[in-house]
């Protein structure tokens, strides 16, 4: 029996959630140089976990490697991650443990883009962590900005995904 395999498309991709993007836009919410890195950020992220990766060394990028990637300076790259960081356009990963010993986080932080912004892979099949640090710690949604699609995270479920909400 022969069994005809596909060929498979390596193209990397991320997907912007347009109708979220746009309320963040006609909200306001991020300034024209954040949504300028943002897209730019698109093209470094990682299938299925949306983590900014280094493409040629596949392991997280430093805001230097970033900036060096994106022919940028270092200096306004860390000046734009910051406040997208407090938006929670950005996440970060950061060892609890190392706060508490040396008073501020010492090694590399591994930084991911919010996937209720933008997406690298199945949209219904959302890295389950990310999502949980994303449901728990919803800046967006604190600064009073309801967005149209947002993630659902079932119990015991392995992914989540995102949803339509409902229009109130």
């Amino acid at each position: 029996m022969l069994i005809r395999k596909r060929p498979k498309n390596d193209a990397k991709f991320s997907q912007l959630i347009s109708e979220n993007f746009f309320c963040l836009t006609r909200h306001e919410y991020m300034t024209g140089a954040e949504k300028a890195l943002l897209i730019d950020l698109l093209s470094l992220l990682e299938l299925g976990t949306n983590a900014i990766v280094h493409p040629a060394q596949n392991r997280f990028c430093t805001i230097t490697e970033i900036a060096a990637l994106l022919k940028r300076e270092v200096r306004s790259v860390r000046r734009l991650i910051s406040p997208m960081i407090e938006k929670g356009i950005i996440y970060e990963l950061v060892d609890p443990s190392e706060i508490k010993k040396y008073g501020r986080v010492i090694t590399e932080r591994p930084l991911y883009v919010n996937p209720e912004i933008a997406y690298a892979g199945d949209r219904n099949r959302v890295n389950a962590v990310l999502a949980r640090q994303v449901l728990q710690y919803d800046h967006i949604k604190r600064n009073k900005v309801d967005l149209p699609w947002k993630l659902a995270h079932e119990p015991h479920a392995e992914y989540a995904r995102l949803v339509r909400q409902k229009k109130k």
